[in-house]
Order: C-alpha cells, then structure tokens, then sequence
C-alpha cells in the first residue's frame, strides 16, 4: 500500500467515526427531549390488558440418588521405632556406597578405553583419563 493510499484510507475511516459519533450525539439530544413525566394513576398495563399469565417457576430436575461409596479404613502413621530409624539409615549409607563404587567403575573403565584409544593412534596420551 502507497502512502498516499494509507493516507486516504485514514482519513475515511476518521471520517467514518467523527459521523458515527456526532449522530451518537444527535440521538442522545433526541432522546433527552422525549423524556416525559410518568403519568400516575390506576391505568392497567399492557400486560394485564392482553391478559398475561402469571410466571411459573420451572421445575426442577428430579436427581436419582446414587450410593455413596463406603469409607475407606486409613492406617494412621505412626512414628518410626529406633531399630527402624537404623535399619533404613544403614540402607541409605550401603545405597551411597553402591553408587560412589559403581561410579569409580565406570570412570576406571573410561580411562582405559581412552588410554586405548590414544595407544592404538600410537600416541600414549593418557593425561586425559578420568575425565
């Protein structure tokens, strides 16, 4: 789009909001002016005139009663026993030791396989083993 196109497109839709709020306006004069006091009495309305009936409440939708499933037994918690406190301390503690050792496994094992790996290129470069 060419600036001179933008330019008119602005301006028709400036021009557009400028009618659309001046009539907005002219309404709002209008409809100020019509404004008249309520006359009061005892005058039927419109709807007793045509003879309305009288709302009734809608029913409400009849819900089937469904069974309640029965209470599950919950085991409270209790607190630990000594003996069980060590038991499950020493279980952590032979965890830790499995990992630290499986871990020096797999670094020994890589070291190796660089130690190779530098040997066959017939360059014994093991300065980088472990890591």
């Amino acid at each position: 789009m060419s600036a001179r196109a933008r330019k008119k497109t602005k301006k028709k839709v400036a021009k557009k909001a400028t009618e659309k709020r001046m009539s907005k306006r002219k309404t709002a004069k209008t409809t100020k002016k019509r404004v008249t006091k309520k006359k009061t009495g005892t005058r039927a309305t419109t709807a007793k005139k045509k003879g309305a009936k009288k709302k009734v409440a809608k029913k409400k939708a009849f819900k089937k009663k469904v069974a309640k499933p029965a209470p599950k037994e919950t085991v409270k918690k209790r607190p630990l026993t000594a003996d069980e406190k060590k038991a499950r301390a020493r279980q952590r503690s032979a965890e830790r030791r499995f990992l630290q050792e499986s871990k020096a496994h797999l670094l020994s094992r890589r070291a190796a396989l660089i130690a190779a790996y530098y040997s066959a290129k017939g360059n014994t470069k093991t300065s980088t083993a472990g890591g």
